[in-house]
């Protein structure tokens, strides 16, 4: 069972536009640096996949999200609720909301593992690396009762995974990250950003490539030995004794 190669070969100049209510987005692929993802997003792309879709996340001034294929037939009410996912009070939360959370953080990763199954059996072994949350590990003071639940149940997924994977060679373990600084941050109030970082114990945000190499050391034979972890990548806010993060961006 080969894994799947796109037939699509980007230039690196591939542009995708995304048309919205609000108006036309147009995004700069990355074709050279990740050559199969653009790949099998332009032939997702040709072939309809993500037309009609909805996004599933915004925050204003920070991140939106989209992509998810159980979101074509969404109400405006569920869009409305991937504001931030789970972020609804737990009182104001109905069974719809909660399901679409669930689904666009849980279900999405069990499909995604479901799929590199068979793969990484028929290989003789590999490794799974969940991301998961520090909310999934201690809860939080904002009201995101359905994200700190899926991304709980990520990690206990991730020891689950490793027990059965075992005995086929199978790894997998999860990374918590805590705030990562990337270019998108800078968009976001200040007083959200200093708030942010002052509940990491060590007073700053985390850079990109510190969450890379956890992810790389996970995947790679150094880590052979290493499995059913849950690897804080977070500056030590998990362990601090504040009681976690005042909020949470993942």
């Amino acid at each position: 069972m080969a894994l799947y190669t796109p037939e699509y070969q980007p230039t690196g100049e591939e542009i995708a536009v995304i048309n919205t209510s609000k108006g036309p987005i147009r995004v700069q692929l990355a074709g050279n640096d990740a050559p199969i993802h653009v790949g099998n997003f332009v032939e997702l792309a040709q072939k309809g996949f993500y037309d009609g879709l909805k996004f599933h996340r915004y925050v204003p001034g920070f991140v939106i999200q989209g992509g998810c294929p159980n979101t074509r037939e969404a109400t405006p009410e569920q869009v409305a609720a991937g504001r931030a996912p789970g972020m609804a009070p737990f009182g104001e939360m109905t069974p719809d909301i909660w399901a679409y959370g669930i689904q666009n953080e849980l279900d999405l990763v069990y499909n995604v593992c479901n799929c590199a199954w068979p793969y990484l059996i028929e290989a003789g072994g590999g490794s799974i690396i969940i991301t998961s949350s520090t909310v999934g590990l201690q809860g939080s003071n904002s009201p995101q009762a359905c994200h700190a639940a899926a991304k709980g149940a990520c990690l206990a997924l991730a020891r689950q995974l490793a027990a059965e994977g075992g005995p086929f060679g199978i790894r997998c373990n999860s990374i918590t990250p805590g705030l990562v600084w990337t270019e998108a941050m800078s968009n976001i109030p200040k007083e959200m950003a200093q708030g942010l970082i002052a509940a990491q114990t060590t007073q700053q945000a985390i850079d990109p490539l510190d969450i890379a190499y956890a992810y790389l050391f996970l995947a790679s034979d150094e880590s052979r030995f290493i499995t059913a972890v849950n690897l804080p990548v977070d500056g030590g806010c998990a362990g601090a004794v504040t009681g976690g993060m005042q909020g949470e961006i993942a």
